[in-house]
């Protein structure tokens, strides 16, 4: 970490993110409307926002990036876009907290990417603590009581932006080394929001004439979990490695949850509850095998 920045304050600012994304599955439950619309206004509006002030405080957005570095930008935004279209349309059809839990198995595919891409060695612990997270997340997500047709449907959707989610991370770690956080999201979150766009348009989905409470939804969405929550996490990139933020995101299931419990009434059954201490006993394993501390 540079001297400029302190520990305590980048997790103080971690933390804050990730309470902040948190809330984006409670939020997306009230929200009345189809799942690619949520994603538009959601990136769309964080993207216009911080277009503005990138531009404002520091000139063309462009110039911050290389032509490499904005392709692989524009990339990043691709697999930011298919996280959310994918993550937001299984909360149509299952509950938050399998779907907020099974998205986040993306630190099991940023691990594996790390040891055939990258050449990361794990030992046979760390080997250990993934493979409890992963067999965790899938007995919260699969075996729950009421896994019907809609809820496999909304499971398997939750993966695929698992998916999306571990390529954002994986490339924004390599860009925010070199790249300022708020231009490198005003690029990410415009291709995501394009891209959200574009399928919002095929998909016939309207994107007007929603009620005043489904805007000010739609404004709380791209303030609270985007701007705040995902441009924290994205800051945070620079200053811890990417497994470890991937990991630590595994927090918000647990937010989730809980705001779940309190605000929607879901229950958190004895499988939810094993599933969940198999996952965290599994986070807290990789974690005590992070050979570099020194964040």
């Amino acid at each position: 970490m540079t001297s400029s920045v302190s520990k305590k304050n980048a997790i103080g600012i971690l933390g804050i993110g990730l309470l902040s994304v948190g809330s984006a599955s409670i939020l997306i439950k009230f929200c009345d409307a189809p799942a690619l619309v949520i994603t538009v206004y959601r990136l769309a509006i964080a993207a216009a926002l911080y277009c503005i002030y990138a531009r404002i405080t520091g000139g063309p957005i462009h110039s911050a990036f290389s032509g490499k570095q904005l392709i692989w930008a524009a990339v990043s935004g691709a697999f930011l876009g298919v996280h959310f279209m994918t993550w937001i349309a299984s909360l149509k059809f299952t509950s938050v907290a399998s779907s907020v839990i099974l998205v986040h198995t993306s630190p099991v595919y940023v691990a594996a990417a790390g040891y055939f891409f990258l050449k990361e060695k794990f030992s046979k612990l760390k080997i250990l603590g993934m493979l409890l997270t992963l067999f965790g997340v899938m007995v919260i997500g699969f075996a729950v009581p009421d896994t019907g047709a809609d809820s496999l449907k909304g499971n398997l959707l939750a993966l695929c932006g698992a998916v999306g989610c571990a390529g954002y991370l994986l490339i924004g770690k390599q860009l925010r080394n070199s790249v300022d956080t708020f231009r490198y999201v005003s690029v990410t979150y415009s291709v995501a929001a394009l891209l959200s766009l574009a399928c919002a348009v095929v998909h016939g989905d309207s994107l007007l004439a929603y009620p005043a409470r489904i805007y000010v939804l739609f404004f709380l969405i791209a303030v609270i979990p985007q701007m705040i929550g995902h441009t924290s996490i994205n800051w945070a990139l620079k200053y811890f490695s990417v497994t470890t933020i991937s990991f630590t995101i595994l927090g918000e299931p647990v937010i989730a949850s809980v705001l779940a419990y309190i605000i929607l009434g879901e229950a958190l059954t004895l499988t939810k509850i094993s599933g969940g201490i198999l996952a965290l006993v599994g986070v807290i394993l990789i974690l005590l095998c992070e050979k570099n501390t020194n964040i």
